[in-house]
């Protein structure tokens, strides 16, 4: 008679516990999913995303970047044959844009005399950007609507348009 009041106690406590750490682990759950809902924005609001430094170190740390990828882009073309000369200098042609721009808008920002001008030109080819963007996906609509593009490819597509709005929204 107590072996089994003992294995009820022992029972109880077990799910006690269990009810406890479902209790707990639903309050953590519940603060993460919050945290992660608002900390985002929050630390967007506060302008607080780029951390550990200036302008100036964030700037040289993109050209250095840029600037590796372009030697690469070139280490990479010296060993392909030369039919494929074309798709390295898009390569190149687009990571010197960037690095020309970049270098413009440090020159702008060192000299102070240009730096609304460079802001502008950033601003500029962001809504150029933007705009190219949306022909495109008007041209992914009615090719959608002819039926000549699927629902799965039209979403492919759009996907690759999106994530070209989140990269030039980032820079």
């Amino acid at each position: 008679m107590l072996a089994q009041w003992l294995k009820i106690a022992y029972n109880l406590v077990s799910i006690t516990s269990l009810a406890l750490g479902l209790v707990v682990f639903l309050g953590d759950l519940r603060d993460a999913f919050l945290q992660g809902l608002t900390l985002p924005p929050l630390i967007r609001s506060r302008k607080l995303a780029v951390s550990g430094g200036d302008e100036a170190s964030e700037r040289r740390a993109r050209q250095k970047k840029l600037s590796a990828a372009l030697r690469r882009v070139q280490e990479l073309r010296e060993k392909e044959a030369p039919r494929f000369a074309a798709r390295y200098d898009a390569f190149a042609n687009f990571y010197q844009q960037r690095l020309d721009v970049l270098v413009a808008d440090a020159e702008a920002t060192e000299a102070g005399t240009d730096v609304v001008s460079a802001n502008t030109g950033r601003e500029r080819y962001r809504a150029v950007a933007r705009q190219i963007r949306q022909a495109e996906r008007s041209a992914l609509m009615a090719l959608h609507a002819e039926n000549e593009i699927s629902d799965g490819l039209l979403q492919v597509l759009e996907r690759e348009l999106d994530l070209m709005d989140q990269r030039v929204a980032e820079e």
